[in-house]
């Protein structure tokens, strides 16, 4: 790659890209996994499945602390990029380099206090070899990627997100491949997660090379001390979002460990199979919201707020349609799909599970724009307090109702903590932001996107209910018409809209280009 100065294109061109580019390789990445989560379960079996999945879950925890420092990261970038003011990048670029540093030590401390709890953390009915290993091996990737994330904020802060994605296409795309081969080959658990190692250092290594080549100036370290008037104000925001992350991690990131304690790890692996689906379905749209997430931070950098206002409802109509599409056709598809994938009646889960998990699928897609606008705007320390009100309810409620319910009990125990805190709560505090909007304002439109989406399913039932979705011919057909009948339904609602208006522009657009 030859040396470049800062993004100069348009917020509308950069969303585009990045929205493309990371739509196709997130789909490629979901289908290799696929095929790889296909291939696992046959090699190594459910009770690897139900390890694996609790493996993933802690070091959602564990991963909280770079996920708290990235957007704080990325804030502090978003102005000085839009002003091209290199000198304050390079500052702020080796200060959080720093950071990271600091917060690398702070989670290895953290690894190690779960390495000694997980003989007490995996209830299998068989005694799984070599499971430190295997966790050792899993928590030294987590660090390097942590390590380096800042490198990648750089890049995004910059709307280049799509360079990300196709980095990610080359490494993990690799790993997924050869983690199939590996487990064809010899179904060693152990030698399959050397793999994950080896393209975490090996990444590490070439986003450090790619980051200095597309932005030479960060290659000279400056004076720190000299930095920052606004350093406590950094150091007051790190600490709001780390909370914040903390208090949810706490929220979504035990469901696994006490679904693991109380029901068995067994079942961590029935459910994971859903929640690898759900993920899958998460990460396109999550493609969608981060490619944007850099141009509303730049439009919250020096915009009006009547133009940050329109392009929030804009966002949220949007956000409906989906969320809308996306849950429709996850309630009409997704026992079909694990059963055409699996071919395992015993991991089938109940239907009233089903639907709990999504619903909190629902109001997870349906947040993204209030998390975007919160991020942008730098409202980090406003939240921290219901998340932890939240995490708190969400634990007490998943041990009781996981007691009494089992799998269904922890999960509609997220339901209830989510929607009875910062479900609106969140919500709240960005109204206040654009302009004193009030609460109501958006609670209303919430239940319209609701009704839309109830009233979509429905029409999709009732579309689709004479096919006979066991067959990959006839889940073909139904997916094809929940597909037109959800996405016929959106449009039609949403046509008088500003969204429709400006989807249209922007088709043309893109087009033409």
């Amino acid at each position: 790659m030859k040396a470049t100065a800062l993004n100069s294109q348009s917020r509308r061109m950069n969303s585009s890209r990045n929205i493309i580019v990371g739509l196709s390789v997130q789909v490629i990445i979901l289908l290799l996994n696929l095929i790889g989560k296909s291939i696992f379960i046959r090699t190594l079996g459910t009770e690897y499945l139900g390890v694996n999945g609790l493996f993933t879950n802690l070091f959602i925890v564990l991963s909280f602390a770079e996920h708290g420092m990235g957007p704080v990261m990325l804030y502090y970038l978003y102005a000085p990029i839009r002003h091209h003011d290199l000198e304050k990048l390079q500052v702020l670029y080796h200060y959080f380099s720093k950071l990271y540093k600091r917060m690398t030590l702070w989670m290895s401390g953290l690894g190690l206090i779960f390495l000694l709890a997980i003989p007490l953390m995996v209830q299998t009915e068989s005694a799984l070899p070599h499971l430190s290993l295997a966790f050792s091996l899993y928590l030294i990737s987590v660090l390097i990627n942590n390590r380096f994330g800042y490198k990648l904020h750089m890049i995004i802060a910059d709307q280049r997100k799509y360079k990300v994605h196709l980095m990610e296409l080359i490494f993990d795309g690799g790993t997924l491949i050869l983690q199939i081969i590996v487990l064809l080959m010899t179904g060693n658990y152990i030698l399959y997660l050397s793999l994950v190692l080896l393209k975490s250092l090996l990444f590490s290594g070439f986003i450090e090379h790619v980051v200095k080549k597309m932005y030479p100036f960060l290659r000279t370290e400056t004076n720190i001390s000299y930095v920052l008037e606004e350093q406590k104000e950094i150091h007051k925001k790190i600490i709001d979002v780390l909370q914040y992350r903390m208090a949810r991690v706490m929220m979504t990131g035990t469901d696994n460990i006490i679904i693991s304690i109380l029901i068995g790890t067994i079942w961590v692996g029935y459910y994971s199979n859903y929640e690898f689906v759900i993920m899958g379905v998460t990460s396109l749209v999550a493609v969608l919201f981060g490619a944007v997430s850099a141009s509303v931070g730049h439009l919250s950098a020096g915009d009006p707020i009547i133009k940050q206002q329109k392009i929030f409802f804009v966002t949220q109509n949007f956000s409906f349609w989906i969320s809308g599409f996306t849950t429709a056709c996850l309630a009409i598809l997704v026992q079909d799909f694990i059963r055409l994938w699996l071919k395992r009646p015993e991991l089938i889960l109940n239907p009233s599970i089903v639907v709990v998990i999504l619903v909190n699928y629902y109001l997870v897609s349906n947040r993204n724009v209030i998390r975007v606008f919160r991020n942008a705007a730098g409202l980090f320390e406003k939240v921290k307090h219901i998340m932890f009100l939240a995490a708190a309810i969400n634990l007490v409620l998943s041990i009781i109702m996981g007691s009494i319910w089992g799998l269904f009990g922890v999960l509609f125990a997220t339901v209830l903590s989510t929607v009875g805190t910062f479900y609106w709560y969140e919500a709240k505090i960005v109204m206040k932001y654009l302009g004193n909007l009030g609460l109501g304002c958006y609670l209303k439109e919430q239940m319209k996107g609701a009704l839309w989406t109830i009233s979509g399913i429905g029409l999709c039932f009732l579309g689709t209910g004479w096919i006979d979705g066991s067959s990959y011919i006839g889940f073909g057909l139904k997916a094809a018409l929940c597909v037109l009948i959800i996405n016929i339904w959106f449009a039609w609602v949403l046509r008088k809209s500003n969204a429709m208006e400006i989807m249209k522009e922007w088709g043309m657009k893109l087009w033409s280009k």
